[in-house]
């Protein structure tokens, strides 16, 4: 997964700008973020966290 810094900071910006005012659901809508509560995107997190986990055991494994 390629990170996108200027991304995530112009996210972050437009959440701190509206965040005073707007509920949950209003600020991932804006935000172009995905819903926490939505199906898919909990399935591409588990997928995400799991390749993490496998590389991470992988390069455990090498050192030992």
């Amino acid at each position: 997964m390629k990170v996108d810094y200027q991304k995530a900071l112009d996210i972050y910006i437009k959440l701190c700008e509206n965040s005073a005012g707007l509920n949950l659901m209003k600020l991932i809508e804006i935000t172009g973020l995905k819903s926490p509560f939505e199906e898919e995107t909990i399935r591409e997190l588990a997928e995400f966290l799991k390749g993490e986990v496998e590389l991470a055991y992988a390069n455990f494994k090498a050192t030992k």
